[in-house]
């Protein structure tokens, strides 16, 4: 039954067929497209100290819609981290000049920020995309080590 439901949202393609509607273990740097057509690449992955001294990790991410529709974008719902401890995180709100906020990319748009997460434990992260506010949506992954 799962397959049938892969192809009704994969627009008749089988899971197989539409390797990119699911991806995982990416590079930082690696470029991730939905079925929409919209691309997303983790450009970095790094720890930063924040105003009040507290450690974080930010990926700078860029989405660009290379789709024929808009395509929404959520710089908090988007994202989860799972750190090395195994813990899988919301994003916080850092003082940065470039945190990815939310909105629509109107085909060929594109746009970059900053997410983070609180922590920067050593060792393996894994950066997931899942949008949480969408019923049917793609989902990667991306590693990094901080």
């Amino acid at each position: 039954m799962s397959s049938a439901i892969d192809a009704a949202t994969s627009g008749g393609q089988d899971s197989a067929s539409n390797a990119s509607s699911k991806d995982s273990d990416l590079a930082v740097g690696e470029t991730f497209t939905g079925r929409k057509g919209l691309a997303i690449t983790v450009n970095s992955f790094n720890s930063i100290t924040d105003v009040f001294g507290d450690p974080n990790v930010c990926a700078e991410v860029n989405y660009t819609n290379n789709g024929t529709d808009q395509a929404d974008f959520q710089g908090y719902w988007d994202w989860k981290v799972q750190n090395p401890n195994g813990v899988i995180t919301d994003p916080t709100f850092v003082a940065s000049a470039n945190m990815l906020e939310s909105g629509s990319l109107a085909p060929g748009g594109t746009i970059t920020g900053d997410v983070c997460f609180k922590g920067a434990d050593p060792g393996e992260y894994t950066l997931n995309y899942d949008p949480q506010l969408q019923i049917f949506s793609d989902k990667a992954s991306w590693k990094a080590t901080i």
